[in-house]
């Protein structure tokens, strides 16, 4: 079990010096919406263009201007990824023609959690 933690630390260590890897500060538009898909993916609030601005070292316009390309991006090859602007920043939704599988993926992992006493209560109320 050691031997394939430092197996992982390892491939770990070699994808953060991959040549395809991109110092603060240097991306082209492609990188920098790669790097705003990775940012939006994390956060479980809208976040601002100007906090992500931040997060990348680049001016708030550049942010602006990758967002809005990927909102129409996500639309335009009907993604299950809705990228819209609400409650003061940027966030990532799940399109609602895909709800129902989400619900019953988040339903089926909330059964699983509960107990068979649990479950037999809930099938009783």
């Amino acid at each position: 079990m050691t031997d394939d933690v430092a197996a992982d630390d390892v491939v770990a260590e070699d994808d953060a010096t991959d040549d395809d890897a991109t110092e603060l500060g240097e991306l082209d538009d492609d990188d920098l919406r790669r790097v705003l898909e990775a940012l939006l993916l994390v956060v479980d609030t809208p976040v601002s263009a100007e906090t992500l601005a931040s997060a990348t070292e680049q001016p708030v316009y550049r942010i602006n201007d990758a967002l809005g390309r990927m909102a129409e991006e996500f639309a335009a090859r009907s993604s299950g990824i809705d990228l819209r602007e609400a409650g003061g920043g940027w966030r990532m939704y799940t399109r609602a023609r895909f709800a129902p599988y989400v619900e019953r993926l988040l339903l089926d992992g909330a059964r699983s959690k509960l107990t068979r006493a649990a479950l037999e209560t809930l099938a009783v109320v």
